[in-house]
Formats: structure tokens, sequence, C-alpha cells
């Protein structure tokens, strides 16, 4: 059995040499596999691989920390995606639904736990899958229910009126409107701007992701910094009435807006990938400074009041 591995980088395998286990590792890689009986082998941060595999007895292990509820099952045309939740992994099936032999037959787990592919097809999710592809500046308006919108390029306007919602978005300067819903955001490079305006939302930042700009109200809600951002890298400031915070050494910043006026505008955790939390829920933002009341003018006439006492008294 052939073993074959690729980088941490961007990889394009193709294996014609029968039975093989394949680990591409980290990176966005394109894996096809044209015969044998194979095992891919996939685990946290590996990134977002597309797969075309055209026969055999195939079989994916997934590694540590992820377990069968964490995946995500759904299908787009005619291939089939599973992400791994609250995270930017994913693997895309090509043409998984147009021939039976370029399904993957089983996904295994580090406890022992197989899915098979009919199982997996049971659970697909109804999200409805949005992709804005053209590179231009788009403008899209969704539905109430859950949506996946995956923002291919351009600077693009998305508004979305509800639902539990999934927002990836690569290249451009987008805007991105969501009225409700528990919802996540991969805002990736650029300068994105997001207003959020209930449900407990996820907003997901990783290095050299730009400069981004959050407007969140209600809801308890969480920042997620990715690999190499800790607490000690973060710079936070307040500017106005916004909360800043600064990824030291690079040109990242998030800017949260009205963050010093209303508790609602708050984010309270920032989560690290090393496990550690920033908890902002106990604090409440200091309040806005009053005004002091304007001065009491004395009186221009003043008629004394004497009391006495029980006792011997002088006046």
């Amino acid at each position: 059995m052939a073993y074959i591995e690729g980088t941490d980088g961007y990889d394009v395998i193709k294996d014609y040499s029968g039975d093989s286990i394949i680990n591409a590792k980290k990176g966005n890689d394109y894996i096809y596999d044209y015969a044998g009986n194979d095992t891919y082998i996939y685990n946290l941060g590996d990134g977002q691989d597309t797969m075309r595999d055209t026969g055999g007895t195939d079989i994916i292990t997934f590694g540590a920390g992820i377990k069968p509820e964490d995946l995500q099952f759904v299908r787009y045309s005619n291939n089939f995606i599973i992400r791994i939740r609250n995270t930017t992994d994913k693997i895309d099936i090509y043409s998984w639904f147009t021939n039976p032999t370029y399904k993957i037959e089983k996904f295994q787990f580090t406890d022992g736990t197989i899915i098979t592919a009919s199982v997996a097809e049971g659970r697909l999710e109804t999200d409805k899958i949005v992709v804005i592809e053209t590179g231009y500046s788009d403008s899209v308006t969704g539905t109430i229910g859950n949506e996946i919108y995956y923002v291919m390029g351009g600077s693009d306007t998305i508004y979305d009126p509800g639902g539990n919602d999934i927002y990836e978005a690569a290249s451009g300067n987008d805007v991105i409107t969501d009225m409700s819903g528990n919802d996540r955001y991969f805002p990736s490079w650029g300068s994105d701007t997001i207003r959020d305006n209930a449900g407990n939302d996820i907003y997901f930042f990783n290095l050299n992701d730009g400069q981004d700009v959050i407007y969140d109200y209600g809801g308890t809600d969480t920042i997620s910094f990715g690999d190499g951002i800790t607490k000690t890298d973060l710079s936070i400031s307040q500017s106005g009435n916004n909360q800043v915070v600064s990824i030291k050494g690079t040109t990242d910043k998030i800017t949260i807006l009205d963050w010093y006026s209303n508790s609602q505008n708050k984010i309270e955790k920032f989560l690290f990938s090393d496990g550690s939390v920033l908890d902002f829920g106990g604090t409440a933002p200091p309040p806005p400074p009053v005004e002091p009341p304007p001065p009491v003018e004395p009186p221009t006439s003043i008629t004394p009041t004497v009391i006495g006492t029980d006792g011997y008294d002088t006046f």
C-alpha cells in the first residue's frame, strides 16, 4: 500500500497506484484518486480540500478533536461538502451525487465510531448555499432560512433577514448585514464590515484577515482568534465609543462599534486557539460622562434661624 504525503501548502495530488494512504496535510489541496481502496487522513486545521475519488471502497479518517457531531453535511450542486463546525475546514467531494463510485464509503473517528455514506446523506442539512463568484461588486439578499454564503471575490453587499447563517468570504471589502439568528462569520482577507443585530454569534479572525469593522447588538457573542494569535498579541484601545483590537506587529485589527456606549454592543468573549479566553461578559462598559449640575447661586438675603438647646446657651 502506497503512502502519499502532501505539504503544509497548496498541493495537487494525483494517485494512480491502487490502494493508498493519502495525507494531504495543511493547505487547500486537490486530491484525484483513480483506483483502489484508499484511506484519506484529515486533521483539524488541514484546510479546504477538494477530492475526486472514482472507485474502490474508501474511508476518511478524522484526527483528534473532530467528533461525529462536529461534522456538517451539505449538498452543493452534485458535490457533497463536509464542514467542520466552527472552523474554516471543509472537504468538498466532487460529483458525489452523479455516480455512486465517486462516494467515500466510510468516515471514521479516533474513538472508533464509523459513519457510512448512506447515514451521512441522511444527515444532510437543509441550508441553502449561496455562491457569489463573479469577482465584481454584487448585492445579494437572503431569506429567513439558513444560508451558507461563499463570497469568492469582489466587494460585495449581503443582506440577510434571518436564520442561522454562515458567511465565508475571500478577498474584497464586503459589507454584511444580518438581522437575526446565531451566525458564523469568516471574513478572511480584506476590510470587511459586519452588522449583526441579534443572536449568539461567532466571528472568526486569523492573521492577515485585514481591518474589519463589527457592529453587534444583543446575544452572547465570541471572537475566535486563529493560530498565531495569543492574548499577549492583542493591543486593545478605545477610540470614541469604539473598541479597537489590534494584532501587534501586523496591520490587522478589529473595530467594534459602540462598545463603550451600550453593553448590548459588546463582544462577550475572545477565544484563542490555545484554549485561553478573555471574558468581557461581567464587565459593563463605563457610563458616558454626565454633565455636572449648574452652580447654585447663593440667596441675596438670609434670614437667620436660631435653635436653642435644653441647657445653658449663648447666642
